[in-house]
């Protein structure tokens, strides 16, 4: 069945897109809104646990060909419109 949908030769071979994510290093990490249960402003951060995640990725897509820019933070921007929206 598969064959007749998709023709005796099947789908083709997969082709890999490169793609670019831009990442910004997490030294000014802070909950200061809370949009979800488990956000509390009131619990401190950690850095070491914020920056885990982000050094596997960083790892992980240039592996797969992807391009990982990185910007560098800056403290006390302002939030996105969705912390925005939330916010009291």
């Amino acid at each position: 069945m598969i064959d007749e949908e998709l023709g005796a030769a099947g789908p083709g071979p997969a082709r890999a897109t490169s793609r670019q994510y831009l990442t910004c290093l997490p030294e000014h990490c802070a909950v200061s809104y809370a949009i979800n249960p488990w956000m509390d402003p009131g619990q401190p951060t950690h850095l070491a646990t914020a920056t885990r995640p982000r050094a596997r990725l960083r790892k992980a897509l240039p592996d797969l060909g992807h391009h990982v820019p990185t910007v560098e933070p800056v403290a006390g921007l302002p939030p996105g419109p969705a912390q925005r929206k939330a916010s009291p």
